[in-house]
């Protein structure tokens, strides 16, 4: 199941606040459990760039298969700048403060050169995933932002295999 957050992509509404999109996010997380049947021992949570927000945090809500980060990020300021002293109130999509609660086995997929969110994102990511629940990393050489999937397609679909077989 893909979706859009309000206001996103060819979803109606005006632009999406963080809990707008937490919403959205369980939302459509809710009508895979309830509306189509699907057992939690069998989803996937996927979260591509600001999608790591809300995937990682259905994943401290919800025991999961696994959970699948592609090009995540720390938080929304840290994209910005490494130092969020005293705007960390303000700061959106906590990931590095959420991660460390994910409730199922975490697959971080980042490009080496990926020039809007530094790959020390998907590094930082996996560092503070629960060891029992940490899978091998794949940090893509010269892959960028939106490219993993269309330079890599083998490698890609043979990692994500590998993840699968391995949760399974």
């Amino acid at each position: 199941c893909g979706y859009d957050y309000s206001g996103y992509g060819s979803s109606q509404g005006a632009a999406a606040t963080e809990q707008q999109v937490y919403y959205d996010a369980k939302a459509a997380f809710q009508y895979l459990v309830d509306v189509c049947q699907i057992k939690l021992s069998e989803i996937i949570i996927y979260g591509q760039s600001v999608g790591s927000g809300p995937s990682i945090y259905l994943a401290t809500k919800y025991e999961c298969l696994g959970l699948v980060l592609h090009a995540g990020l720390l938080s929304g300021l840290r994209v910005l700048t490494p130092n969020r002293c005293c705007l960390c109130c303000c700061d959106i999509f906590p990931n590095i403060d959420r991660i460390p609660k994910v409730k199922c086995p975490t697959f971080v997929i980042h490009g080496l050169q990926d020039s809007q969110i530094h790959v020390s994102h998907g590094m930082g990511l996996y560092e503070r995933i629960p060891d029992k629940l940490k899978v091998e990393p794949w940090f893509v050489e010269g892959a960028d932002h939106n490219n993993i999937v269309y330079s890599n397609f083998r490698p890609y679909f043979w990692k994500m295999r590998q993840f699968i077989d391995k949760i399974s």
